[in-house]
């Protein structure tokens, strides 16, 4: 994902696209709204109309209707906003380092062969 291609979510685009990033199919407004009772259909497709102008979504017409999909996986999202953190730090090194200090063993032996595929 590059630098500045995705923006932040409000908290019902961020739920639309965790029921996407939960399944490998395409899924229409009516099959998105199913998961939302409490919100109209016409609800959700202005949060999918807001996802696709925001470049997060993909859609297609599929049929009568269209279908969508997420650009990024959930993964290659949260690392962008990780790298927005870090650009809005007047001490980038700094906040890496602080970051390091607050990840678990697991977390940091995860990150430590990360960066060992990265040297290679």
């Amino acid at each position: 994902m590059k630098r500045g291609r995705m923006g932040q979510m409000g908290d019902l685009e961020r739920a639309v696209m965790n029921k996407l990033w939960a399944t490998d199919e395409a899924l229409s407004v009516r099959q998105i709204a199913e998961g939302f009772p409490d919100h109209a259909y016409t609800t959700i497709l202005t949060v999918c109309d807001r996802l696709t102008k925001k470049n997060f979504v993909t859609r297609r017409l599929e049929g009568r209707s269209h279908v969508y999909r997420p650009r990024a996986s959930q993964e290659e999202y949260v690392a962008h906003l990780m790298d927005i953190a870090l650009d809005g730090s007047s001490d980038r090194a700094a906040a890496l380092v602080r970051f390091a200090n607050v990840v678990d063993d697991d977390e940091a032996a995860i990150l430590r062969a990360a960066l060992r595929r990265r040297s290679k």
